[in-house]
């Protein structure tokens, strides 16, 4: 049934033209299929009016001329033709309204059918077609006001007598005048939910994207209008993560079954930042980053950190052990202060610039497999909640010889 209605409205049309020429094809066969609707009730009623075939051939001709004119018009806006519809139907309607004015003065109750078609054609022009709009929608009230002065003021007598034919008239135009601006109405409110309902899915879409590129507080600001957003964080802690010989094994491997491993690994990496309030920044082929202390600031940020390389060396373990792997990880982790903000227009990214990455970087390249490997900074931050390793002074690339530490185990 729902399809068969999408039919009769709007023919084989969905894929072909724009949003705005299919409302209008569809409030446009709407009032056409109302006024076929309408005058064959009229019709009908006819021969109970108690009126002679020859007293009622005006009205019977003037209604079927009217109902093939109606059945043109509609065929005609289901292949698309809206402008030329629009105007050939509020001219037609228009002089057929004036008409039955005429002839049956104002006790049929036709002359409501005008506010329908000053309504009409704000409805059913698409584009920027206002002038015609304006016209179209004038015609109608001109035409009220005319029929009203002369029938009212001039007293101008109607050609028909008022007899049954002019009640069934006030009740088939009353009702189906009615019936008309409902059915627009109700068309128009459910095209208007529809849309709305499909904006609101397309915005949880939006925002789900956002969410899986930005962290939660920056989405916020972003959405609240800010353009440029660029922060000093002056303690965070920040981790670096390497799949150590991923590339020996991504040569062993399918590509389809190296992307399926990747995935699941960095999948349960995600879920342990989220478990452990950090932010996921981002993977740089099998490297993975994350940081504690921004943007939400805390001052937990690098026992939470270590728990988290913690989780993810224990994750690894057990995907190694289930699926017959050898990879390890190796992790670096220092403490200290960054520049995070969005850059980008069309594709958001969210990162962390200054020092405190950089080392955070070596802390990893200059770790172990298996091991965390933090700073100074990090084990002072940390203070005795973890057991530590000292490593003693290496020299890192880039910064010199430096005092580093490993990770042992976490204090029950």
């Amino acid at each position: 049934m729902k399809r068969f209605w999408h039919w009769l409205i709007q023919g084989d049309q969905k894929d072909i033209l724009a949003r705005d020429e299919l409302r209008a094809i569809a409030v446009l066969n709407i009032g056409c299929l109302l006024a076929i609707s309408a005058i064959t009730m009229v019709l009908l009623m006819l021969p109970f009016s108690g009126s002679s075939l020859y007293e009622m051939r005006y009205d019977i001709f003037h209604n079927v001329v009217s109902i093939l004119l109606y059945l043109a018009c509609w065929a005609f806006t289901r292949r698309g033709n809206v402008v030329i519809a629009t105007i050939l139907l509020s001219l037609f309607a228009n002089l057929e309204i004036t008409w039955i004015v005429y002839y049956y003065g104002l006790n049929g109750g036709i002359q409501g059918f005008y506010a329908v078609l000053m309504v009409t054609p704000l409805v059913t022009l698409p584009g920027p077609r206002n002038g015609l709009r304006f016209t179209l929608s004038s015609l109608p009230v001109l035409l009220f006001f005319l029929t009203q002065y002369f029938i009212k003021v001039e007293g101008m007598l109607p050609i028909g007598r008022p007899d049954t034919v002019s009640v069934m008239f006030f009740f088939s135009n009353s009702l189906f005048g009615l019936i008309t601006l409902a059915a627009i109405v109700a068309y128009f409110r459910a095209a208007v939910t529809k849309a709305e309902t499909d904006l609101e899915i397309e915005r949880k879409k939006s925002d789900e994207l956002l969410l899986n590129t930005l962290p939660g507080a920056i989405v916020t600001r972003l959405k609240q209008g800010e353009v440029s957003i660029a922060d000093r964080f002056e303690s965070v802690t920040v981790l670096f993560a390497d799949l150590v010989h991923f590339t020996r094994l991504a040569a062993l491997l399918t590509p389809e079954a190296l992307v399926r491993l990747l995935d699941e690994i960095f999948t349960q990496f995600d879920e342990a930042v989220v478990r452990h309030n950090l932010e996921k920044i981002k993977t740089i082929g099998d490297a993975y980053m994350a940081i504690g202390g921004a943007p939400v600031i805390s001052d937990d940020h690098a026992t939470r950190v270590v728990q988290l390389a913690i989780e993810m060396m224990k994750i690894l373990e057990r995907t190694n052990k289930r699926l017959g792997h050898n990879i390890e990880l190796r992790i670096g982790i220092h403490t200290g202060s960054v520049v995070g903000g969005v850059i980008g227009k069309s594709k958001f990214a969210y990162d962390f610039w200054g020092d405190t990455v950089n080392t955070a970087s070596r802390m990893e390249s200059h770790g172990l497999a298996g091991r965390i490997h933090i700073s100074e900074e990090t084990k002072q931050a940390l203070g005795s909640e973890f057991t530590t390793e000292e490593r003693g002074m290496i020299e890192i690339k880039g910064k010199g010889l430096m005092n580093t530490h490993f990770i042992r185990q976490i204090e029950a």
